[in-house]
């Protein structure tokens, strides 16, 4: 049987373990809005255009922004992700040094993004938020991958579950996924559900601000296939 160690006492990874995330997910899930849904379903696609985008910008593959940018992601707000990678592609496309610009993220995990430019690294299996992350984006065994940051943690977990090792992440995802065949929806998008939400309880974000992302995406499709309805006459 599977057991968490604390300075407390000894935290069984038992079933009723599992139930208890379960309840959790359930708790986040059924406090979004419709709207928080929806949008949380499309996350993840919104993720992948940003990616392409800058790699068409910079003429990268694919794969090395996409392993700069979740090398940054730790404890790093997404807005700012987004422009910490971008600011240091272009530092490195011009070539202007490590030092020439300032992150969020942690001093090691710039240096780490600047190898993935610099040396053509990519994060290891072993990175488990990390390597999820850039595989949810890049849109790979996504029945399997399931980005859990310590957000998700905090609202999932209420107990003190010790340092995260392999086997305590793969239990977390287990549970996203078990909670996302309930509804029939890929676990990505249930984790960005619940994300979301877990951001608008923290006051992160406003269930606005969603409502305006996710109205912005939709304009923009609806204007992008009546073009091609257009053309198409």
């Amino acid at each position: 049987m599977n057991t968490m160690k604390t300075n407390k006492t000894i935290i069984k990874l038992d079933e009723s373990f599992q139930y208890e995330m379960l309840g959790h997910c359930f708790e986040l899930y059924n406090k979004s809005s419709d709207i928080t849904k929806k949008y949380g379903i499309i996350w993840y696609n919104d993720a992948t255009k940003f990616v392409q985008s800058l790699a068409n910008k910079f003429g990268l593959e694919f794969d090395v922004v996409n392993h700069c940018l979740c090398v940054l992601s730790n404890a790093n707000e997404w807005n700012s992700n987004k422009l910490d990678c971008e600011r240091m592609i272009d530092a490195f496309m011009n070539g202007r040094s490590i030092d020439s610009f300032k992150v969020k993220t942690y001093g090691r995990d710039k240096r780490k993004a600047w190898n993935v430019l610099k040396n053509n690294i990519r994060i290891q299996p072993s990175s488990l938020k990390n390597y999820s992350f850039a595989m949810n984006i890049a849109n790979i065994d996504d029945h399997y991958n399931v980005t859990i940051d310590r957000h998700m943690l905090s609202a999932m977990v209420t107990r003190d579950y010790g340092s995260l090792t392999e086997n305590k992440y793969s239990i977390f995802r287990d549970c996203i996924i078990k909670f996302a065949n309930c509804y029939n929806i890929e676990p990505k998008q249930m984790q960005a559900i619940l994300w979301l939400q877990i951001k608008i309880d923290k006051g992160q974000i406003t269930e606005k601000e969603i409502l305006d992302l996710y109205t912005k995406k939709s304009e923009v499709k609806r204007l992008y296939t009546n073009m091609k309805e257009h053309f198409k006459a």
